[in-house]
């Protein structure tokens, strides 16, 4: 393991006990915050398209002539594949490991936002997102609180190194 690596035990186990919570509670706003404002340019930005879209629509459906042609049929839809529970739980494996690239060098800032935007989700028993990190967590017998806590509380150390050294510590998942 490289000087700057981290495990995810490793992570748990220096984590400050008593004063860390409420420091714990404001990363995971502060990073749910910066999720949504990410967020919200690009609903800005998608809304911005979807006008434009539509404008351009209107110019092809004046040309067009109103109803089908006779005999025409709508398309139907092919999808016939169905989810196993094992395909569900390799979707939220996978999610779960995708939170190592929020510590990656290469990972750009905006997927960073994404990533850990995801993770300080609020700890919410039975969210109606069933893709959520406290559903993924639960899935596997993980503590979510914990490994958000973790995860924020690296996220934020290795901000703060970058910012006064320059240096980026990647994280190692350890299995």
């Amino acid at each position: 393991m490289k000087k700057n690596q981290l495990s995810f035990a490793r992570i748990i186990e220096t984590l400050p006990a008593s004063e860390e919570v409420m420091k714990t509670e404001a990363r995971r706003k502060r990073f749910e915050k910066r999720a949504l404002e990410a967020h919200e340019k690009e609903l800005a930005e998608v809304e911005r398209l979807q006008a434009l879209e539509n404008q351009i629509s209107l110019v092809f459906e004046a040309k067009k002539r109103p109803g089908r042609p006779k005999g025409s049929k709508a398309e139907p839809n092919h999808n016939t594949y169905t989810w196993t529970d094992e395909d569900i739980l390799l979707v939220m494996d996978a999610l779960l490991h995708q939170t190592s690239k929020a510590f990656d060098s290469d990972t750009s800032e905006s997927e960073r936002t994404v990533i850990l935007g995801w993770v300080a989700e609020p700890i919410v028993p039975r969210s109606a997102n069933p893709f959520s990190f406290a559903a993924c967590c639960a899935a596997f017998g993980l503590d979510a609180e914990e490994l958000q806590k973790a995860l924020l509380y690296h996220a934020e150390a290795q901000e703060l190194l970058v910012e006064e050294k320059g240096e980026s510590p990647e994280l190692t998942v350890v299995q």
